[in-house]
């Protein structure tokens, strides 16, 4: 499967990993799986999306905004200043996680696109530490 969803150990985080030739349905679908989890989610304080092994992301800039439309949903649950590291490495998906992160700033969370896998895990971990001072 080229989209999957796990939580964090410590259930504090969710990864959602792509890979291969991603869709905008597959996206949405697996948006609303962890939105469906509300009683999981509510004490999420990161997300990182690893998109690095993408090669295709066959997504609509109108799926983007839906995507970015469900955010709305789930701060109605989860009010945590949530940090999410967006691993992007082709240039379209790169593109299109900067769109989402337009679309979703009003919210308020510290969101960053990454150009590897440790520099995003590096960055939630500092982050992280930042908000517990």
């Amino acid at each position: 499967m080229p989209i999957s969803l796990r939580y964090a150990a410590d259930s504090k985080g969710v990864v959602l990993t792509a890979s291969g030739r991603t869709t905008g349905a597959e996206f949405l679908s697996i948006t609303n799986e962890l939105l469906d989890s509300a009683e999981r989610t509510q004490h999420v304080r990161f997300a990182l999306v690893d998109l690095s092994e993408v090669y295709e992301f066959d997504i609509s800039a109108d799926e983007v905004r839906q995507v970015a439309a469900l955010v709305k949903k789930s701060i109605e649950f989860n009010f945590h200043a949530v940090i999410v590291a967006i691993v992007a490495t082709q240039r379209v998906v790169l593109g299109l996680a900067r769109m989402w992160e337009l679309l979703v700033d009003w919210v308020g969370w510290r969101i960053r696109v990454c150009s590897s896998l440790s520099e995003a895990e590096d960055w939630i971990r500092d982050e992280m530490a930042r908000q517990d001072r």
